[in-house]
Formats: C-alpha cells, structure tokens, sequence
C-alpha cells in the first residue's frame, strides 16, 4: 500500500492536504512525506512509522540516530551516504555481523547492494524521512543541505517537539541571507547611451570584460516547435525545466530558472554566459528573497512578463543573481517570464541577452508561451497524480 493511502485509511490527513501535498511533490520535488511535512500536516515522527509500515522494515529512531557507530559512519562515507541517500546506524545489537542502515528507499536493491558493497557486509535496511536523513548527512559528512530542503531546525531535530496545525497550509519559506545592498556601477560617459543606441553592434558585444565571445555567437539550440512537444510530452518537472534551457540557450546570453516558494525564488536550472549549463547545488544555493524591488519581483507581483531595466536603483537582488551565472557586465535590459498554475507564479525564467545586449522582442514571444505551456503541462501533471490516486 503507498504512503498516501495508508495515511488516508488511517485518517491521518484528509484528501483535500494529500492532493496539496501531490501538488506541491510535483512543483517542487522531493518526497510525498517530505511535502506532507512541510505542509505540517504530519510530523516527521509520524512519517517515520509510515515509511516503515509501507516498507515492511523497522523505523529508525530519533534515539537509534543519535546513537550512530562513528566508525560505521567512517566506513560509508560521504560519495555513497549522499548519492543513496543514506545513514549508517551501525552493528545490529543481536547480530553485529549486520550493519543497520538507515535509508529513504529501504527496498531498492540497487541501493542495498551499493552499500553492501562499500561495508563488505550484508545490511539491515531501516526506513526514515528524507528530512531527517539530510539532516544527520549534514551533521555528520558535512553534505550541504539544498535551500529546498532547509527547515526550522526544531522541527528536524531529533528531540523536537513539533506541534502540527492542520489548519495551516502554508510551506516555511526557505531561509535567506540578508540582501546586501551595492551602487550602481558607474559607466564610462556616454557608454550606456552608445550601447541603447547600437544594440545589435558588434562594439557592444566585444566590450573589454563584457560576457560576449563564444556566448554572442552561439546559435539557438532548438525551437519553440521542439521544445514545446518535450513540453507536451513531459511526465516530471525535471523535463520541464530542460525544455525550458534548451530555449533559452542561445536566445539569452545567461538565464536561469528559479522555483518560487513562500517568500524566496531558488534557483533551479542555469546558464552561464559562456553556455555552461548549471544544477543541482551549483544553481541551488541561489536563493533571493521576494518582496523588494527587483525584475524578479516585478514579474512576480503581475504575473506578467518583465521586458526592460530594474526598478531598484542598487540592483541587489539581479547582482546575486548574476554573480552566480558569472556575469561580469551588468546587463541594462532584463526579461523575467513567469510561469504560472491556476493563476499563482510557480516559476521565474531569467535572461538577457548575449553580450548584456536586450533580449530580441521574437525570443521574449517564444519562452512566454513556453512558460505557457509549461503551465498547462503543470496541470496536465497534478491532474494525472490525482486520477492514479483514485485508481489504486
């Protein structure tokens, strides 16, 4: 039996928060009981328990946790612990030729027979929560968590005492570093004005420092046809976001895809201005808050597509954002296009144009009604989640 319906059978959430919750699985990832909890409409220890019962194997204990071998942590190390997500709790207490390991999937047989390999000795799998096993991986191997998965501490500590309001359905919002502001860069005189009048010269895109070179010259690398059918046709989020780069690339001259969450856009997919394509925590430790003044904010408060300069005269929010593409030449003109669901802004694509040039009026179309569509195929994705719920 899934987790879902078995917290359904036992009335531990309500259909309404686990349809939340498979909305909020597919528009930001991670796992059902990660979202659940999230959502606080079950607690991590409750989750653990189900995990368990899904699984048929025994829960590992906040207690069971805490008591970790350090040797048995040695031995597993960093690579296999992060790449399975896993945590070794050490010897069996009956049976020390046995090492109890904590796992997320306690039944994939691929992942059992990884770290078998690297303790050369069978294993007894234990089920625990996502959330609590990034935690210890984080405690004791020093794997980074992702802004994604970041919570109040309290609520992942083994010892917290969690009091869960379902009358709540609000997400914590990710935490941030505090905006540092900076001045404008000042421009040598007359270069900005040179730059609006030429925009498509080539002194504006072999500016001395400027991100221009190979960036400038690379060509589109599909088109709006194309990556609209891998649109269409997308089962998962993730080939969504592709879809999305795959437009992007050569039309801008950096982007980058940023998931909105509560009060913060985290970074999701990249794009350097040499053409380097940017995931997972290279792109993910990119979070800006939302509720200053910026292009992100400004397309996220319409909900409407982003096509000039910043509003803030600083630009603290677009220098983040361009020190992590590696951006060296402030860009004049930005496009920020959001995507939306049921009318609420889930994703912000980010761009401008090869060189720090604006982005041609054509290509600021095409990913507009890709982000359409990206919508839609949202949509088309949660609706599908819910009929095989029904069906199973």
């Amino acid at each position: 039996m899934r987790l879902g319906t078995l917290l359904l059978r036992d009335a531990v959430i309500g259909l309404s928060q686990l349809e939340e919750a498979l909305r909020a699985q597919i528009l930001y990832g991670g796992k059902l009981g990660t979202n659940l909890v999230e959502l606080e409409y079950i607690d991590l220890d409750t989750l653990g328990l189900y995990l368990a019962k899904v699984h048929g194997v025994p829960v590992a204990t906040p207690a069971r946790l805490e008591a970790a071998d350090p040797g048995t942590v040695a031995r597993l190390g960093r690579e296999v612990a992060e790449r399975h997500l896993a945590f070794p709790l050490g010897p069996e207490p009956l049976r020390p030729e046995i090492v109890a390991v904590a796992m997320s999937e306690p039944r994939n047989p691929e992942r059992i027979a990884a770290i078998q390999l690297q303790l050369d000795a069978t294993i007894a799998p234990y089920a625990a929560a996502e959330l609590r096993l990034l935690y210890y991986l984080e405690r004791h191997y020093g794997i980074e968590r992702r802004p994604r998965y970041l919570r109040p501490a309290e609520a992942v500590a083994p010892s917290a005492s969690v009091v869960m309001d379902r009358r709540r359905t609000r997400p914590h919002p990710a935490q941030v570093a505090p905006i540092v502001r900076f001045e404008p860069k000042k421009r040598a005189a007359g270069q900005a004005e040179a730059r609006r009048e030429r925009p498509g010269s080539q002194g504006a895109a072999a500016r001395p420092g400027s991100e221009g070179g190979a960036a400038r010259e690379r060509p589109p690398r599909t088109t709006l046809q194309l990556a609209a059918a891998a649109v269409a046709r997308a089962e998962h989020r993730d080939q969504i976001a592709e879809a999305i780069m795959d437009l992007a690339d050569g039309r801008l001259g950096a982007a980058a895809l940023f998931i909105v969450r509560g009060t913060s856009a985290i970074g999701w997919r990249g794009q350097s201005p040499r053409g380097a394509r940017l995931s997972g925590a290279a792109i993910e430790k990119l979070v800006v808050p939302l509720g200053g003044s910026s292009v992100l904010q400004s397309a996220f408060d319409t909900g409407r597509v982003h096509l000039g300069p910043s509003p803030a005269a600083g630009r603290p929010i677009e220098r983040t954002v361009w020190d992590a593409l590696g951006v060296t030449e402030p860009p004049d003109e930005m496009l920020v296009v959001p995507v939306a669901v049921a009318g609420r802004v889930v994703n912000l694509i980010y761009g401008h144009g090869p060189g720090g040039r604006p982005v041609a009026p054509e290509h600021a179309r095409e990913l507009e009604e890709l982000a359409r569509l990206a919508g839609e195929a949202y949509t088309r994705m949660i609706q599908a989640a819910r009929i095989e719920r029904m069906v199973r």
